[in-house]
């Protein structure tokens, strides 16, 4: 009897101690509200339905399914569901229209004490810009509201990716941060909370609706709790396809030709490819993972900032900006 005491004590402690102040943290518990529209529970719009995300689950009936949906096609990081987030829309008037969702915490934060916040974020297909410091995470003390569909006038304690666009289509990037609280936190909004003036995208090409230009971004498994639960580097970005291959591309700004070294655990090869600003492919080479450097021409293209991909094992795992010069 003992021993079955001890056995029970020891189950109960674990998940205790791992335990998620984000109630459906992964989108998984859903409400219907009839006509095949979904939402997530204990999770709300502070702007009401006037600018809400979307919920993607295998039991909407329209264009937000799993894992075709109307942006693109993508398989939920955890369980079945995630959900989707305007970052800026050109197709919207005015372009500040922003989505939001916002949810109470199962605990308010201690005082001092450090928190870790966890998320995953992918770029749908069809959109046609990746941002950079758009997508904030807001921690405070009463539920925010608001009867407007702008930008919530609020500054975010924590900013995902504030200075490498959120590019990677095939896969959800890993984020991670502390956060020391204030104290008596209760409630987390994500959204942007940018004004028109601080959006900074980048074009990676995309589909031809008018719905799709912009950036939008997908989230998933949204954690927030001790730090012990969760094993990772904080404030660091992870790819889970990018742990056993490493690229470098010099010099940039170039000329008339670049090197790209590729490394690789297993001598996989890769692909480098290199597109105009209007996402147009312009050069493609493979890249053999027996030879370390290669060197790629760019004597046939004109001057201007390029947009590269790095390709390994049919996964992206490096983007970024080439300058021509």
């Amino acid at each position: 009897m003992k021993n079955l005491i001890i056995i029970i004590f020891i189950f109960c402690v674990a998940p205790c101690a791992a335990q998620n102040l984000i109630p459906n943290g992964s989108f998984e518990d859903t409400i219907s509200y009839g006509g095949g529209f979904t939402f997530p529970k204990q999770w709300t719009s502070p702007s009401g339905f006037n600018s809400v995300g979307e919920h993607y689950t295998p039991f909407n009936q329209f264009k937000w399914t799993v894992p075709q949906n109307f942006f693109g096609n993508q398989h939920a990081y955890n369980g079945s569901s995630y959900f989707g987030l305007v970052m800026y829309l050109l197709i919207r008037n005015p372009p500040s229209m922003r989505d939001y969702i916002q949810t109470k915490l199962r605990n308010n934060l201690t005082k001092d004490s450090t928190y870790c916040m966890q998320l995953y974020v992918n770029l749908p297909d069809s959109m046609t810009h990746a941002s950079r410091g758009q997508l904030g995470i807001y921690l405070s003390n009463t539920a925010v509201s608001s009867t407007s569909n702008f930008n919530l006038p609020y500054t975010p304690q924590l900013i995902v990716s504030p200075t490498n666009y959120i590019t990677d289509k095939l896969n959800w990037t890993e984020f991670n941060f502390q956060y020391t609280a204030v104290g008596g936190e209760r409630y987390l909004t994500i959204g942007n909370f940018n004004d028109t003036l601080g959006i900074d995208t980048f074009f990676v090409g995309g589909g031809k609706d008018p719905n799709y230009y912009g950036t939008y971004y997908f989230i998933d498994n949204l954690y927030l709790g001790h730090c012990d639960s969760i094993t990772t580097s904080i404030g660091v970005a992870e790819n889970s396809a990018n742990k056993q291959e490493e690229f470098s591309i010099y010099p940039n700004p170039a000329h008339d030709q670049i090197t790209v070294e590729f490394t690789a655990s297993s001598n996989e090869n890769g692909r480098f490819e290199l597109y105009n600003t209007l996402g147009q492919l312009q050069l493609t080479e493979q890249l053999n993972g027996d030879h370390q450097k290669h060197i790629i021409s760019l004597t046939e293209l004109q001057q201007g900032i390029y947009f590269y991909r790095l390709i390994s094992n049919s996964t992206l795992t490096k983007s970024g900006n080439l300058v021509i010069d």
